[in-house]
């Protein structure tokens, strides 16, 4: 591995706007320690001080009808975010958008004063306000947002006019002038609000206007990319367009259609899935070997809110400076580096740590979380469709609209309808295989949530081990990990008891009384999650040098993405409105319980 020689190295924080917001002073101690454990490369896309809430109905503020599909592209940097064209003045806010520049400029400096080179990772071309294409009726190109999320249609600029080019080779030139040591731009072209003329990956479809169908897609990209390094002031820039979500994806990118560019780009993310953020050791070297073993022209390190994961005597900030000088070759390597390395931190005085780590990578990596679920369940389920602090009810239908305000407006649900509304394994917009498309899967979820937890209740118990027995300076770290540990058995508990839940929900509307579904298992499930959410509140409570995970500075700031300040008060919340709805069971199974099931 050669971090900070051959390759391009590039430290990603995750996207601000979705809990990995850095102050200029958190962002200069991670940039120390990114400099420090051989990065090359650090993402810029933190300057981008708040969301694009131009690009949200009403600001950002929820109403009856809001349409939450724009919340993805709101998070996302990209070069209008930072300079606005002076074409596009009087339809983009230019204040906030220069105030977007100055952070850039101001973060890039402190970049080139230790060395170190800059990147932003994002998406676009984004689509434009409806009022651009209403002056420029021709710079109209591709439809590109996901029909089933969204409630109508959005279009991003077509890249084929010279006019829109020089759009781009406008903000190019500014962002080389803003951020002169800024020479990587990698990004999305065909999710979250971005597409490209008839490519054949849009969601809706390959669309665009008339006049260039015909044209090669080889020759749009490799145009809209020359003109994105055109004005970026280093010797050796790249632009670089693919299809995955880089929020939570690991592995080597695929090219967007039409991208002929040679470099072979890896991400390297351990699951460590949104909102809370845990060291995964042994998944990171494992991610790291791929991208060695791929040879890799970049490598792409995405480690949420780094100002707590990436310090300069943290574990995975020791543990990158060590792969840089003893890489690893396969599991046996790895394990055996891994206990050099708690030596060397004296973190543990046996192998309960090194246990830990192993019991957490089964849980969440390899056979578990990763492979049977998603990378952003958590994201999406838990907090998006707030599924943390939904209270789960036999007869959901029976929420009055003031015990449904605290949530229902952060959850993901452009179509509006009320059955979605009332389906705990709806997730933006429809069922997915992952969670449950039917009860028989939903029910199958639960025994491979039971294995989840089974393995994160190892990690905890080894951590706790550990802790008995370590020196005092490994107290703190152990403290923390367990504390952490013990907030991903609480999302994960959440999620099997959606799939329990609803399972039996289904059951109950299908089948009525049985012994898979009946009041007394309902009311058995909504303990188990009344006593979850009281775990949650009783760790988001307890008193620890770093928090829990991210949330937003003041209840205005709570998003679909970003849990409020108030989220302890929300948990209780839904406790309450759980033992109000308490007896509920027994009417939806019309009084019938084991003493009585005539």
């Amino acid at each position: 591995m050669s971090f900070g020689k051959e390759k391009r190295t590039i430290l990603f924080t995750g996207y601000p706007a979705m809990g990995g917001a850095l102050t200029f002073e958190a962002f200069k101690k991670v940039a120390d320690a990114a400099k420090k454990a051989g990065f090359t490369h650090m993402d810029l896309g933190s300057a981008m001080v708040e969301r694009a809430t131009w690009q949200l109905d009403n600001n950002g503020r929820y109403r009856e009808g809001y349409d939450f599909y724009p919340e993805y592209t709101a998070v996302f940097a990209d070069p209008f975010k930072f300079h606005c064209p002076d074409p596009l003045k009087k339809h983009l806010p230019a204040d906030r958008i220069a105030r977007n520049g100055r952070e850039l400029k101001r973060r890039a400096a402190y970049l080139a004063k230790i060395g170190l080179k800059g990147s932003l990772i994002g998406a676009f071309p984004q689509w434009l306000p409806e009022s651009v294409y209403e002056e420029h009726p021709e710079w109209r190109g591709p439809r590109c947002d996901m029909p089933f999320r969204s409630r109508r249609a959005y279009f991003a600029p077509c890249v084929d006019r010279k006019e829109v080019l020089d759009l781009f080779r406008e903000a190019s030139r500014a962002l080389g002038h803003l951020a002169p040591c800024l020479d990587t731009l990698i990004f999305m072209t065909n999710d979250s609000g971005t597409g490209m003329c008839w490519n054949e990956d849009s969601y809706p479809g390959k669309n665009g206007p008339e006049f260039c169908r015909e044209r090669p897609m080889t020759e749009r990209v490799t145009g809209f990319l020359n003109v994105l390094e055109s004005g970026l002031a280093t010797k050796d820039p790249l632009a670089y367009n693919a299809t995955q979500g880089f929020w939570c994806f690991s592995g080597k990118l695929s090219p967007h259609a039409g991208n002929m560019r040679r470099e072979k780009i890896y991400f390297v993310r351990p699951p460590q899935d949104k909102p809370v953020a845990f060291e995964n050791p042994l998944s990171m070297l494992e991610e790291l070997e791929n991208a060695v073993s791929g040879n890799a022209d970049v490598i792409v390190v995405n480690v949420e809110q780094t100002q707590l994961m990436m310090k300069e005597d943290g574990v995975y900030c020791r543990l990158f400076r060590k792969f840089r000088d003893t890489p690893t070759h396969g599991p046996t390597e790895r394990i055996l580096f891994l206990k050099e390395l708690i030596a060397e931190m004296n973190l543990d005085r046996g192998n309960h740590l090194l246990d830990a780590w192993q019991f957490l990578y089964r849980g969440v990596d390899d056979t578990s979380l990763r492979r049977l679920f998603y990378y952003s369940v958590f994201l999406y389920g838990c907090m998006s469709a707030r599924f943390l602090v939904r209270p789960f009810v036999p007869m959901p239908e029976l929420l009055t609209e003031e015990e449904k305000s605290y949530y229902k407006k952060y959850v993901f649900d452009s179509l509006d309808r009320p059955d979605f509304e009332l389906d705990l394994l709806n997730i933006h917009g429809l069922r997915n295989e992952f969670m449950g498309r039917t009860l028989e899967e939903a029910e199958r979820g639960v025994i491979c949530w039971n294995s989840i937890l089974s393995s994160l209740s190892m990690a905890r118990s080894s951590l706790k081990l550990a802790l008995k027995e370590s020196s005092n300076a490994g107290k703190p770290y152990l403290e923390d990990s367990i504390r952490r540990v013990g907030a991903l058995l609480c999302f994960a508990g959440n999620l099997r008891n959606c799939c329990r839940f609803q399972a039996m929900l289904d059951r109950a509307k299908n089948t009525g009384f049985s012994n898979l579904a009946n009041s007394d298992r309902l009311e058995n499930v909504m303990r188990d999650e009344i006593d979850n959410a009281q775990e949650l509140i009783r760790l988001l409570e307890e008193s620890a040098p770093a928090p829990l995970l991210p949330t937003a500075s003041s209840p205005e700031e709570e998003t679909t993405f970003l849990f409020g300040p108030d989220l302890v008060d929300q948990l209780r919340m839904k406790q309450k409105i759980m033992l109000r709805h308490w007896r509920d069971s027994q009417i939806l199974f019309e009084f019938k319980n084991r003493f009585n099931q005539i």
